[in-house]
């Protein structure tokens, strides 16, 4: 499944250079918390937080989708 991550906005240009959209990452050192949001980009509970601390390391495979749609009735986001 899908699960939400974020970075605090003033630890983004730590991550900006190192970071891909559409690549995989193996991720060391970051929070694990309760995804209790009101607005969800996952139906997943916990969410990920990225802190200064985190290790990204770039995956070289191919077996998870560049592209994911999740799409739902309208009456669900309301």
């Amino acid at each position: 499944g899908r699960i939400q991550a974020s970075i605090r906005p003033h630890l983004c240009s730590d991550f900006e250079s190192i970071i891909e959209e559409g690549s995989a990452y193996l991720m060391e050192n970051l929070l694990v918390g309760d995804l209790d949001w009101k607005f969800k980009l996952a139906k997943h509970k916990y969410t990920l937080s990225l802190v200064r601390a985190t290790k990204l390391t770039k995956l070289d495979i191919d077996i998870i989708p560049k592209v994911y749609f999740d799409f739902v009735m309208f009456a669900e986001i309301l």
